[in-house]
């Protein structure tokens, strides 16, 4: 190895780690300069250390011949970072900190001389009680994480239990490669509070299973299929599912008329494994079956007067002795030649068999289609394969569920002591976003010093649109204001932290969408009363007329029905019309939806007019304003209550291209005044429709008012023939792409 002292700058320590399941990850270097020398820079040192010649510290750090600093800086590992770190530093990526927002692991080492024979993709059943996983893990076990013994390659898992109050965990892991021959290691991680549930069941019963019910469910009657075949089982008749199990909980059968049904698991197979966890009452019962009464597909039973399971497939049949009243691991296999029927740990017994035919019949758990053969006792741990499980598969699975504490060995909890440098997480824009609205107001992430020093950090934005700065800072979330983001634009933020010692440095990017929504939306941004409008040069804003009436149409901050947050109010009035109105960012002549809220205070009695009022209007530019005439509306609609008034029920009513001035089509009736509706609109303009929701249920469909090819602008409204006092807030719109 070479020497780091040879070095232009001596080198005290490498460590590569990885940080997320991608294989993306971060390079810590702790550096110190020659004593000779009063500073450098990070160029300086040996070129193949860095992630390339142009590192981002280069041009800007100025490093303290007297103490060492840790530089952090995302990377993505190679064959060649493996090698360079073992010449340089005799450092081995095994041994490595796979993820480095983890603060701590145990080791969990499995017993070979307890392995039948080596095994691909098990399913290995982790169970572990350790009162530091109650200390350190997030209390629903979202941060846990299973890796390989290296410490980097994620190993997918799903949790079956947790209780956070012993910290006591059941958890299925799936082994690459489990060997008998030396011990597999592996690695529980944990203590991440911003890691958001990274099992994945489906990825851990990939390897030829149909279903896998554990039978943890312990009310209703809905049992979920563990697969990715959505072979999820329905309990009938009172399945008790909260019994004691082998594992943690099963089901109890009573031998009268209760069962488990699950859809037609099995179809065209040549091959298959039936395996479960039963303790049999002295009492004969099928509790594995796919068979009809002409003798086709296969079953497991107990057959109590000859204290023996027994498997049938087809014509063919086989027995294993059993004695009642004790948990037994039950297994029987077919590949396409051999029948075998395994109980616990004894050699298989098995009978020749030339095939089978599997009935049309659903899967059933505790009893057989014709029924007359209920099971009496319990199950756990269900599984059903479509291929022939062997021997070594099945004598690793019994001591693995018999006793997991005798096959595994856990290891001392180990704390992460390479994040020692700042850590950010909890990011609110993900790193690469896209389809990032230009509204957006500010960025937050969380900072930690793990080891609680004081920290300093610079946050800065490319383009600027947005900085932050502190000293003294001890750990939080930090925001970010930001201000004038343009659409269709790539922004780069860039964070660097310091607790005086250890630098951290992270780049992200995202992406503005192309095509802005309405601006405001909330009316948050609106100034006051006479203004409503943001106002800011260049953006898109609200557009609103009073008839020289200022009490028509103005912002409100009043509690109105929960609502106490900025808000469009119309007050009605027989004398003058008020309107609000945006501009779409373009013209819209496709598919898209608009939404708004809507609370209906009173309606006014008009006398010679129906009675309408808070006007919503889709359509284009005319003489008066958006929206001011019915010829330039796509979308009209409005709020309909005979004779007026502020109590009771009033109707959704909109224009359709043939209804007239006194009678509008009726789209939704009762509903409650002085109540906050919100209305979507899903406008399709090459169909001249649009369907109308109300609280997001389907209303009708209305061909619009007047068929226009194309809209430019959305407007809410009072009129003196159609008036109501109304508040309007939150509109959004949306495109759709079909």
């Amino acid at each position: 190895m070479l020497n780091a002292n040879q070095k232009p700058n001596a080198i005290i320590a490498i460590h590569d780690t990885l940080t997320a399941l991608d294989g993306r990850g971060q390079r810590h270097k702790t550096i110190r300069p020659r004593p000779t020398e009063a500073c450098c820079r990070l160029e300086a040192l040996e070129p193949r250390l860095l992630l390339s010649v142009t590192d981002p510290w280069a041009e800007a750090a100025v490093l303290d011949a007297t103490r060492d600093i840790v530089v952090t800086q995302d990377f993505v590992a190679t064959a060649e970072d493996s090698s360079l770190l073992s010449e340089v530093a005799g450092l081995e990526l095994a041994a490595t900190w796979g993820y480095v927002d983890w603060m701590y692991r145990r080791t969990i080492t499995v017993d070979h001389t307890r392995v039948g024979g080596d095994l691909a993709e098990f399913p290995l059943l982790v169970e572990l009680s350790d009162p530091a996983l109650a200390l350190h893990a997030q209390d629903d076990g979202g941060d846990f994480l299973f890796t390989a013994g290296n410490g980097v390659t994620a190993l997918p898992f799903e949790i079956e239990s947790y209780d956070s109050s012993t910290g006591t965990l059941l958890a299925w892991v799936k082994i690459p490669n489990l060997s008998a021959s030396q011990d597999t290691m592996l690695y529980l991680y944990y203590g991440n509070p911003s890691a958001d549930g990274l099992e994945d069941p489906p990825a851990v019963w990939s390897d030829g299973f149909l279903a896998v019910h554990h039978l943890e469910e312990t009310t209703g009657t809905e049992l979920s299929d563990s697969s990715d075949q959505d072979n999820d089982g329905t309990a009938i008749n009172g399945v008790n599912l909260d019994a004691d199990g082998i594992i943690n909980g099963g089901d109890a059968f009573d031998g009268i008329n209760d069962h488990v049904v699950l859809p037609r698991v099995l179809t065209d197979q040549d091959q298959f494994t039936f395996e479960a966890w039963v303790y049999t009452d002295p009492v004969k019962g099928y509790f594995i079956s796919q068979r009809d009464l002409a003798s086709h597909g296969a079953f497991i039973q107990y057959h109590s007067s000859s204290l023996t399971f027994q498997l049938y497939i087809d014509g063919a049949r086989v027995y294993a002795d059993a004695t009642p009243n004790e948990w037994h691991y039950v297994v029987a296999t077919f590949d396409g030649a051999t029948a075998s029927l395994y109980v616990d740990d004894a050699p298989a017994q098995q009978v020749a068999a030339s095939g089978v035919t599997w009935p049309n019949l659903p899967t059933l758990l505790g009893d057989r289609a014709a029924g007359g053969r209920a099971f009496q006792g319990s199950l756990d741990e269900v599984r059903i394969s479509d291929v022939a499980r062997s021997s070594d598969y099945v004598q690793t699975a019994y001591a693995n569920q018999d006793h997991p504490a005798a096959m595994l060995v856990v290891g001392e909890e180990e704390t992460n002591s390479v994040t020692e440098a700042p850590v950010i997480s909890e990011l609110s824009i993900v790193d690469g976003a896209v389809g990032v609205s230009p509204t957006l107001s500010e960025l937050t992430f969380r900072l930690t010093d793990y080891q609680g020093d004081l920290m300093s950090y610079t946050v800065t934005t490319d383009p600027d649109v947005g900085e932050a700065e502190a000293i003294d800072f001890a750990g939080g979330i930090v925001t970010v204001p930001l201000a004038n983001l343009q659409g269709d634009t790539t922004y780069t933020w860039t964070i660097s932290a310091s607790d005086d010692i250890n630098l951290t440095y992270r780049q992200y990017t995202f992406t503005t969408e192309t095509e802005p929504h309405l601006q405001d939306s909330q009316f948050e941004d609106s100034a006051d009363s006479e203004d409503l409008r943001y106002n800011s040069p260049g953006i898109r804003d609200w557009y609103e007329s009073r008839n020289d009436d200022p009490s028509l149409l103005t912002l409100d901050v009043t509690n109105v029905g929960g609502n106490a947050s900025k808000k469009v109010k119309f007050t009605g009035s027989s004398q003058d019309n008020a309107y609000v109105s945006q501009e779409f960012a373009e013209v819209r002549s496709g598919h898209f939806t608009v939404e708004w809220d809507v609370y209906v205070d009173s309606i006014n009695d008009l006398w010679s007019n129906p009675d309408r009022g808070a006007w919503m209007m889709i359509g284009t530019e005319a003489a008066n304003g958006p929206n001011s005439s019915f010829s330039n509306q796509f979308v009209s609609m409005a709020f309909a209550k005979d004779g007026g008034g502020d109590s009771g029920t009033m109707d959704l009513v909109a224009r359709g291209p043939t209804d007239e001035w006194t009678a509008f089509t009726t789209v939704s009736t009762d509903m409650g005044l002085d109540t906050w509706y919100t209305i979507t609109v899903d406008v399709n303009m090459a169909a001249g429709s649009y369907d109308i929701y109300v609280d997001d249920l389907f209303q009708a469909t209305m061909s619009a008012y007047s068929p226009l090819s194309a809209v430019t602008h959305i407007s809410f409204a009072t009129w003196n023939d159609g008036a109501a006092t109304a508040y309007f807030d939150n509109v959004y719109d949306e495109i759709i792409s079909d």
